[in-house]
Formats: C-alpha cells, structure tokens, sequence
C-alpha cells in the first residue's frame, strides 16, 4: 500500500468580505466559505491579521491576532489598535494557509457626530491657505478635514480616523498622518491618497513629519529619527541623511526648507544648512549647540539668506544664523488694552504654534493666544484674534478668515471680528428641561438656553455663584433652578434669577364626595389660603424648606417641588406647603389638574393637592420596587431592579371635572413600559428614547445603543453632562458643545449678546 503524500498545497480563498463595527472596540467580520482539496470545509479555519501603516503589506511572516472554530464564516473579535485594515487566510489542518487576499479598511459604519450648533467634532490642529488665499485647508484629530472660506465649513473626508498634519511643499499642501496615511491636497481642496512604499526596511511609529525640499525629494521622519527619502511613491531609509562627515547627526529631529536654504534639527543639538540653489549640495553645520531645549519636529522656516533663517516649531519661533541661536517669542509681552502695570510679569504660555508668514513686512504667527505680530522688542496680539487661532485665511488681504481649533470661524475686516461660525458655549453645568429644552452654564456662571441651530442668552450667574443641580421648565417660559443648599430654587426671568418665595397652606385632604349627579363638576370651596398668604401671616408653623431634589413644571404655570421629605405646589404669589412624607423622596411627574405622581421609597404614589398614599390610588400598570429615577427629555424614567424601564404618560382630565379626587377616581396618567436596561439597570445615570433606537448612559460614561434585544457599547466619554432624544437621532451634550449623531449639516450659529 503507498503512502499518503503531505498535504503542501493551501485552501482557495477569495479572503475578507464585510467589517463592520459592532461594539467599542468589537468588529464583526464575514467571508464565503474557503475550499481545499483534502480537508472538507467544516475543518479549515481562518485566522484574522490586522495592519495598522497603510504601506505595509501581509506576508507570511505577518502574526494573526485571532484564529476561528473550525468551519465558521463569520467571527466578531475586541481589537483595541489604531485604525487599519483586517485580512483573513484560511488554513487547513496542516497548516497550509491561502494566498494573501486585499484587505478591509476599519471604518465605522455609523455616522459621524457632528456638532449641531455649527462647529466641527475633532480638534483642529492645523490649517494652510489653498490657491488665491480665499480657502484653506484644516486638519484635525480623529481623521478630521475641511475646506473653510467666508461662508463656512465644507467637508472633506478622507476616510482615515487617524490625527493629521500639514506641510506646505513648492507642488503644493500635503496632509500626513502618524501612521503614514499621505494625502495630495490640490488648490480646489480635492485630496488625492498617495500609495506609499518603503523599500528595505519600514519605519518606526509614530511618524514624526513629512517635508518636501525645493528640488522635490520627499522626506519622512519616523519615530527614532530616521530620515526616509524618496522622489515619488517609493522611499528608502538613509543612514547618512545629512551626508555629514563623521555622521553626527545620527537622529533627525526636524526638517524644514525654504526657497534659498534647508535646516536640520539634530538629536545631538547640531542645526544644519544646505544651499538649495544647487542641486545636490552638501550640508554642513550652521551653529553650535543651543543653550535653550531644541524642537522636536519643524513645522516650517522662512529664510532671510543662506546664512540664517526663521524656524517655528509646535512651541515657538526662533532665529538661527552662523554663530548661535535667538529665542524670537515672547521676549516682551503686549496685549491691547491692558495697562503697562497691568501686564502679568510671565507672558502666557504658548503651547502651540501654525502659520508663520510676513505681512506688510512684519513676522506674523499663529498661535493658541490668537494671531501674534512682531515688534522691536517682543509680540503683541492682533485685536480681535484672541483665542487658540489655528489657521488664517487671506494673509495678505486687509480682511483675513479666522479659523479657531474648535471649529469657529471669524472674520476680520478694520479690526472688527463677526463670526460666521459662532464659539461654542463652554460649559462646566448642563442639563435638558422636562420639555426637551437644553440648558447650560458657562464657566462664569452665565446660562444659555439651546434650540437648533443656536445658543441664546438665558439669564446671568445665579446669586452668589451656586451652580444649580437640576433643571425644570420650558425654556420659552419658566425656567427653575435647585440649588445644592437647603431651600434653594432660583426662577429665571427678566435676564436674571430671582429666589423662589414659599406661602403656607394646609393641605386639604377630601374625606367624602359630595353629593352630586354622577355628570355634574366636582366643586370644591378653595379654602381661605388658596390665593397665597405670606408665610410670616399664615396660621400654624411655617415649614423650613429642605434641599429640594426634582420638580416638574408644565407650560400652563402648573407645578410641584420636592425635598427629600416635603412636597411643594406652584402658585403664582410664590410654593405653597402640601405636607411631609415619611418615606424618601425620589422623583415627581405632573398629571392633570392638581394631581401628581411621586416616588417613595422606590414605589409609584398617586397624590392629589396634599393627598397621597392612604387616600390615593395606585397607578394601574405600575412598575414593582424603582430601583432609581433617571432623566429624560420627557421626563423621569422609573427602573425597576429587574432593569425594566417605565416612562409616565399624564393624562388629561375627565370632561366637566376640573379637579381628580383621587380617593374616588380611577388615575388618570399611566405607565408605559419601555425596553429593558437588564443588566445595566444599576450602572445606567441616563436614557434616551426616540423611533427606533434606544441610548444608555452608563456611570462610567460609557455610551450603549441598544441593538435588538442587546445593549452594545459604542463609544466612551466621561465628559457627557446629558443627552436627549430629537426624534430620528439623539444628542449628548459635552463640556465642549452640544454633538448630534446622524447626518447633520452643521449649521451657522450666532451667540446672542449679553444685555
């Protein structure tokens, strides 16, 4: 009997068909099932590699970061790694693997979060004027680029979540990526990726800079300071980059060339220069070592001659010239408007610099102060630039675009600045109203009030700078505020918030209805206290308030307050006193009329004016033992220990009966069920509800969408102060602006002036 031969040959694979997102950090991948000529497809696996640098390709030698069960088609992986591409090779039981198939780029299938009041989500880092200087370009963080010209902002996507930089070469703009994403950006702003190879070796991440010298040779700059050089697509490591003698400059830290000179940043502290008007001159060293810490990367220079040139980095602007080095920024400080005496005896620190460029003969940078220009003894700010300026348009106009790092757009004509695209409000306190308005505070105390696509004035600081705990009101009407301290509910009006008054009243509790046809009007006397009487003059002891914890208030002037123990009804001399409960006190919800619902201790109670739990109804389809109460733009939602979720519908009141006697009537408002939190009913401090789509906020600020008859985390942001639901798509709103997830246009918004 002969012997079987070894199996040497592979599986057929046609490799990866479908990546899609399914969870933070989780991928699902999917493939037709591979063939082999000796093992049957219920025993071949697959294994799953993922590449992060676009120039890399997949080998044999490549590691895969998961294997599958036998004879699956699909697998769904956690991969926490920078954005890539996912590939997948069969292989047979020994260990013949397919040919090497192209690969899926990792992208989100979902859409981006843009800002709703017309700023853009990433932070901006870096902007260059395109063409006639009417336009630029901006790049950002999470794969973020735009077009931006006096009407605004245009997308540009580059299909890339990855942090972004730009370089200005003689061919044109180039934005560059750290992981070696290369984009060809022309003066129509159209980005074309450039299909980069690196022969011999690869470099090491992260990649530091991108240059281009004015004879065309295209230089990359990776993490340990190897210099990779190339004239198109391909590139080669130089170990002698510099072509010095004795190689001292072994690690580059920076390039940058201008029309008559380059310079080099060595790790060993050496700057270096070479004559660009011939080509292939050899460098030679400039200065010696400088008595101040070096750049690590170059943004750009501006050469006097070849003797001495303008070199700025991330961090500053400096002079270098045979003989030595000259800090250039910040030597003086001047701000318009503020007094010499006045002046901070340290100049703010500059954390980042863009553009660097002369106009009307004077050195002008941008920097996260706003636009700086050059005089004898030091750098003033231009009026009206201030700000972490990121970019200007129109340098060498008279009426110059700003553009801001969060996404703001000014414009500057005599010293005037209008915005096209307003700043956003920064906020340190938010919160959605019970009518689904949203509410911010600002870092001096300010609140704004928000309806898309705008933020306008509400009011100015509450006395004494209490920031308020809880919100409640229509925002086109009243407006209240908790206090964190005792008795504190503030009312905004007039621009301004006045203190809440409180009268005292007894509660009326109804032992009987009266004697009446079952058709006719419930009428009850209002007794004498109904009209409002001064706490000072009422009968009986007055009530301390305490720290109030939620209320509700409707658009027709209705209201109803709670402290931990107390319930408060809206009058319109001020709150009046309905009584103390034994139990703790949780959440309320307006019905009809005077009616409310309250919850104690964990449990739904039906009230009416001061009446509640003996003489009061339970609510039919309440939900069992409410574990927490969490807001909503609807109102609070009740979740149960079981993770079940009840939201509270108010009803209306019956015809001809202008008051519920809860003692006697069946309840009005009702209960809906909405889905289930499950597992997550004790970590979730928000929900939001709209068509077709449910979101949870967890305590750890972990944001999941629920997908069928599961909760799958999306993203994760401690930063959220809360979030709402507008109908198709939902909205969180963060320290850094209000963010809508779908597909919306960002919109021109103006912050209406302060009275």
């Amino acid at each position: 009997m002969r012997a079987a031969l070894p199996d040497g040959r592979g599986p057929e694979f046609a490799g990866v068909r479908r990546v899609e997102l399914s969870g933070l950090d989780r991928f699902t991948l999917s493939w037709e099932p591979a063939t082999d000529d000796v093992a049957p497809a219920e025993e071949l696996r697959y294994r799953v590699y993922h590449i992060v640098e676009p120039y890399r390709e997949l080998t044999d030698e490549t590691e895969a970061i998961y294997t599958s069960e036998p004879g699956v088609t699909s697998v769904t992986i956690a991969h926490d790694a920078p954005p890539g591409r996912f590939y997948v090779r069969a292989a047979d039981p020994s260990g013949n693997l397919s040919a090497p198939t192209p690969g899926l780029l990792q992208r989100s299938e979902r859409p981006r979060v843009s800002a709703a009041d017309g700023t853009v989500v990433a932070r901006i880092t870096a902007c260059e004027e395109l063409g006639s200087g009417s336009r630029a370009v901006c790049v950002g963080e999470e794969g973020f680029a735009g077009i931006v010209d006096a009407n605004g902002w245009t997308g540009l996507d580059l299909g890339v979540v990855a942090s972004f930089s730009l370089t200005r070469t003689p061919a044109g703009v180039f934005a560059y990526s750290d992981i070696g994403h290369l984009f060809s950006i022309s003066e129509e702003g159209d980005a074309e990726l450039v299909d980069l190879m690196f022969l011999r070796r690869v470099p090491t991440l992260p990649l530091r800079q991108f240059a281009v010298d004015p004879q065309g040779l295209r230089y990359w700059l990776d993490g340990d300071g190897r210099a990779f050089v190339g004239a198109g697509r391909e590139f080669m490591t130089m170990p002698r980059p510099l072509a010095l003698p004795g190689n001292d400059c072994r690690a580059l830290r920076g390039l940058a060339f201008a029309s008559d000179a380059g310079f080099a940043i060595c790790a060993e502290g050496v700057a270096y220069s070479s004559s660009a008007r011939v080509a292939a001159a050899p460098w030679m060293s400039l200065t010696p070592n400088a008595d101040f810490a070096l750049p690590f990367g170059l943004r750009g220079a501006l050469a006097a001659d070849d003797s001495e040139a303008i070199l700025y980095d991330a961090l500053g602007v400096r002079r270098v010239g045979i003989g030595g080095w000259a800090p250039l920024l910040l030597v003086n400080w001047h701000e318009p408007g503020i007094h010499p005496m006045d002046i901070p005896e340290s100049p703010p620190p500059i954390t980042r610099v863009g553009q660097v460029f002369e106009r009307d003969g004077e050195l002008e940078a941008v920097t996260d102060l706003g636009l700086l220009r050059r005089n004898g003894s030091g750098w003033d700010v231009v009026p009206g630039t201030d700000g972490r300026l990121v970019g200007v348009v129109g340098t060498a106009s008279r009426a110059m675009t700003l553009v801001y790092d969060n996404g703001a757009i000014g414009r500057l004509d005599g010293g005037t600045r209008r915005w096209i695209v307003a700043p956003r409000v920064e906020h340190f306190v938010a919160a959605f109203t019970v009518r689904g308005g949203v509410v911010a505070f600002d870092r001096d105390g300010v609140s704004w009030t928000w309806r898309h696509p705008e933020w306008t004035r509400l009011a100015g600081p509450v006395p004494g700078g209490v920031a308020p705990v809880a919100l409640a009101g229509d925002v086109n009407g009243a407006l209240f505020a908790i206090g964190s301290r005792p008795g504190e509910l503030w009312r905004a009006e007039a621009g301004r918030w006045t203190a809440a008054s409180f009268v005292y009243e007894a509660p009326v509790r109804p032992t009987a209805r009266p004697a009446a046809a079952p058709d006719a009007p419930l009428e009850l006397a209002p007794p004498p206290a109904l009209s409002g009487v001064p706490a000072a003059l009422s009968p009986g002891p007055t009530p301390s308030p305490g720290r109030f914890v939620a209320l509700d208030v409707a658009p027709d002037g209705r209201g109803v307050a709670i402290t931990d123990h107390q319930i408060w009804w809206r009058l319109s001399a001020g709150w009046r006193y309905l009584g103390e409960r034994s139990g703790a006190l949780s959440a309320v919800m307006l019905d009809a009329g005077e009616s409310y619902v309250i919850v104690e201790d964990g449990a739904p109670v039906r009230c009416w004016r001061g009446a509640c739990g003996e003489t009061a109804a339970q609510v039919d389809g309440a939900p069992g033992p409410v574990l927490r109460t969490l807001p909503s733009a609807n109102g609070p939602l009740l979740v149960t220990e079981a993770g079940e979720v009840y939201a509270f519908e108010p009803g209306s009141a019956p015809t001809g009966a202008p008051l519920i006697d809860p003692a006697f009537e069946l309840p009005v408002g009702a209960f809906r069920a909405m889905p289930a939190v499950g597992r997550y009913a004790r970590a979730a401090r928000g929900l939001v509800y709209g068509d077709g789509y449910a979101v949870l906020l967890d305590s750890d600020g972990g944001v999941l969408e629920r997908e069928s008859e599961r909760w799958e985390l999306q993203t994760e942001a401690n930063d959220i102060l809360a979030m709402v639901s507008l109908g198709d798509r939902w909205a969180m709103l963060t320290d850094e602006g209000l963010f809508v997830l779908g597909s919306v246009e960002p919109a021109v918004a103006h912050v209406e002036a302060e009275p």
